[in-house]
């Protein structure tokens, strides 16, 4: 499973969810006195790492799911310091039209329940995931991985990037629909 070119998207849409997500972000507390969101951790290790995430899948053109890391907080995605996430290309957030995601990352709760869906414990690589052939994630469910000559997929979702290196114990996957409950 090699990494692929990962296609940023343009338009008016992406640019209404930035601003979507701008907004939703300022109405949730906006940002603490010393610049982290106002839903962060106090422990500077695991703040730091939730803004290393955010700045990753920003550089990644990964924007709509950077805003709902920033949104939820990473300490509501999971306790632990070494994991994998899945994560939805901003195409994957556009499919669900504009009025579903106004709605999704209204709702921090339903939202942590979709992202959590995404994430796995551990830092697993590409490679690793073949070889494991199945993972948990932080939400409960089971996730099956698959390898063909098409490529990889995971739930029935295919991986179009993969081994992106979250600083300090995480790495991204990014897949090309979102994987439970919101497809």
């Amino acid at each position: 499973m090699s990494p692929s070119t990962h296609r940023r998207a343009g338009g008016p849409l992406r640019t209404c969810l930035a601003a979507l997500a701008a907004v939703v972000v300022a109405s949730c507390g906006g940002v603490d006195p010393d610049g982290r969101p106002a839903n962060s951790t106090a422990d500077p290790v695991r703040a730091e790492q939730a803004v290393e995430l955010a700045d990753v899948l920003r550089d990644h053109g990964l924007t709509s799911a950077s805003s709902a890391v920033e949104l939820v907080g990473l300490d509501a995605l999971t306790d632990a310091t070494d994991f994998t996430f899945f994560v939805p290309s901003d195409e994957a957030f556009q499919s669900l039209g504009a009025d579903e995601i106004a709605d999704l990352f209204s709702q921090t709760d339903r939202l942590t329940t979709v992202l959590r869906g995404h994430l796995v414990p551990g830092r697993t690589t590409a490679a690793e995931l073949v070889q494991r052939g199945v993972v948990a994630t932080e939400g409960g469910t089971q996730l099956d991985i698959a390898v063909d000559a098409d490529g990889a997929t995971i739930g029935g979702v295919t991986i179009v990037d993969s081994d992106i290196e979250v600083g300090s114990g995480g790495l991204v996957h990014v897949i090309d629909q979102l994987l439970v409950g919101e497809r």
